[in-house]
């Protein structure tokens, strides 16, 4: 566990070269590192100050990010998640008592988060791209967890692949089919009546 902060740092920021530097993945860099070295000093987490640190250290390096949509966007719905989900998590818990409570926990967490990510950004998302999809909200909740899906089975490929390509190609075949079901999936909310 001692060594955890440590070998993150160069990945992660390794990880924030090679995908440009751009806003929403140097917000998510910075609190990363912020948090994981943190927990590896002993000192408390705190959300909303690394939130506020992150955006200090990307204005201070270029001001006129505080324009750039994607910082806008990523900032906006970093904090719905700090401050919106909570609220609305025990909301939708309230509203699905009697069921199990693993089962209440999860699928009011489950809806919780994208909705107050999305609930959060939707006034920006009008600002620049003048539209709000109805369907985004389920959208989020259908294609979220399948993007987390790709994303495991794509860097289990990676190492699959660094031991025996043959085992990286039969797991590519099963990203393949999620992939499918993901672009079915997005296709067919696109063309509900009103999306």
């Amino acid at each position: 566990p001692s060594l955890i902060a440590p070998l993150a740092t160069p990945v992660l920021i390794f990880y924030a070269l090679m995908t440009g530097l751009e806003p929403a993945v140097l917000r998510a860099t910075i609190m990363a590192l912020l948090l994981l070295w943190a927990h590896h000093l002993g000192r408390d987490r705190d959300w909303p100050t690394t939130l506020a640190f992150a955006a200090l250290v990307i204005l201070l390096w270029n001001p006129l990010q505080l324009y750039h949509p994607g910082f806008q966007l990523s900032f906006t719905a970093t904090w719905g998640l700090l401050y919106l989900a909570p609220l609305l998590e025990k909301s939708i818990s309230g509203l699905l008592q009697g069921l199990p409570p693993t089962m209440i926990r999860g699928t009011a967490t489950g809806i919780a988060v994208p909705l107050a990510a999305q609930l959060a950004t939707i006034p920006l998302v009008a600002w620049y791209y003048n539209m709000i999809s109805p369907v985004s909200v389920l959208a989020n909740l259908l294609a979220v967890p399948l993007t987390g899906l790709i994303m495991a089975l794509g860097l289990l490929a990676a190492g699959a692949g660094l031991l025996w390509l043959p085992i990286a190609g039969f797991i590519n075949a099963g990203t393949e089919v999620v992939i499918e079901l993901f672009m079915g999936l997005i296709v067919f909310l696109q063309n509900l009546p009103g999306a």
